[in-house]
């Protein structure tokens, strides 16, 4: 996780420097129990067992398109491509 969680801005011209962006929230991560956790400020879900991939880059997005409930700890009911 990055260091400069909270806001703090890396450099002159950056969001949290420009104050641009969304507020963040409070919690702004939020674990759904089902092996994701929902980030409050993108509306993004991730998966909480973030290593569980173990792939080069080039091979993860097709392997992302196969998630489903199962691996990765998932226990969402989820089906491939979903």
């Amino acid at each position: 996780m990055c260091a400069n969680v909270g806001g703090g801005s890396f450099g002159t011209g950056d969001d949290a420097s420009l104050r641009l962006g969304a507020p963040l929230t409070f919690p702004r991560f939020i674990n759904n129990g089902d092996g994701t956790v929902a980030d409050t400020v993108t509306v993004l879900t991730w998966l909480r067992q973030a290593d569980c991939i173990g792939r080069p880059w080039s091979a993860v997005i097709a392997t992302v398109n196969t998630l489903a409930s199962g691996p990765c700890g998932l226990i969402d009911g989820s089906s491939a491509g979903q």
